[in-house]
């Protein structure tokens, strides 16, 4: 098998990758994990939702709250748009209709042709792994992570303006005096983050990637000494302010750390290729009959 540039595959793969269902507790049927406007999302659905997710990509959501809260906000979000196109009868276009059906059907051909193939021992060999590996240094690079705290403090849900205006101020304030005495930092999440998790821990997130931070919040911690607190950080939901507790520059990652990413790429594009020489297989073992005439009249009609 020849290795190429994995650059498609390294953006699809969460959506491509098969994996191992994650098992789940019978109570995360009534434990909504997230709202948005009339749509919630249960943590069974997330769950199932995770446990399509290759299992690298499902360890860096499990080891980060942040990168996991983007996962909820983007079903939220999908869930929401599709609610709307449903109200609004979207859903009943002739066109649509043909479109979701294709998509369906799509999904069956290869889910029913993944299956009929049978990954062989030992692939991807060592081999294969290493010249992945050379042939992508440039793309696996481990980007530089910040071990942070955070201090999260929502907006009032009924968006007063009075309210709004006083929940800022006091926000400001405890950014101010943390500044002065970032020591400070751990009681203070404890007292006043509404981030009741990591508001249990001080404030403390863990390591996050440079990636996995929004651009207002990678700006001001990129200016940060350890040990050092931002200013506020205002966001759509309320108001941050995040604390350095210690940071590793961006590095090339080595082999054996990018070799379970190696690995379900390889055997991903190895899956694809064998749906594709399926489906040509079965033209070889029965040749369409194509009637000419009426294909050449339907042509003739596309043209005026």
């Amino acid at each position: 098998m020849r290795i190429r540039r994995l650059i498609p595959l390294l953006t699809t793969l969460a959506l491509l990758g098969a994996a191992p269902g994650t098992p789940r507790a019978a109570e995360d049927n009534d434990i909504i994990v997230g709202r948005l406007g009339g749509t919630s999302l249960k943590a069974a659905e997330l769950r199932r939702l995770l446990s399509l997710m290759p299992p690298e990509a499902r360890k860096q959501l499990g080891d980060s709250a942040t990168e996991l809260e983007k996962v909820v906000r983007s079903e939220l979000v999908r869930r929401a748009v599709l609610a709307e196109a449903r109200e609004r009868s979207f859903d009943r276009k002739p066109e649509v209709q043909f479109m979701m059906e294709r998509g369906r059907d799509q999904a069956l051909i290869s889910a029913y042709v993944q299956s009929q193939a049978r990954t062989p021992e030992g692939f991807p060999s060592e081999e294969q792994i290493k010249t992945a590996y050379d042939a992508n240094r440039q793309l696996l690079v481990q980007p530089a992570q910040f071990r942070l705290s955070r201090i999260m403090m929502l907006a009032p849900s009924n968006g007063d303006k009075t309210q709004v205006e006083a929940k800022g101020k006091q926000v400001a304030d405890l950014a101010a005096r943390l500044q002065r005495s970032p020591e400070d930092f751990a009681k203070v999440a404890r007292e006043h983050s509404d981030h009741k998790a990591t508001a249990a821990k001080g404030g403390e997130v863990g390591w996050v990637r440079e990636n996995q931070l929004t651009k207002e919040a990678r700006a001001e911690v990129a200016k940060l000494d350890k040990g050092a607190v931002t200013s506020v950080i205002r966001t759509r939901d309320g108001w941050h302010i995040i604390r350095l507790l210690d940071k590793a520059d961006s590095r090339p990652r080595t082999l054996e750390e990018s070799r379970p990413l190696l690995v379900n790429i390889l055997r991903q594009r190895w899956l694809q290729e064998q749906e594709k020489v399926y489906l040509e297989n079965m033209l070889r073992k029965a040749t369409p009959q194509i009637e000419a005439a009426e294909l050449e009249r339907l042509q003739e009609s596309m043209q005026q």
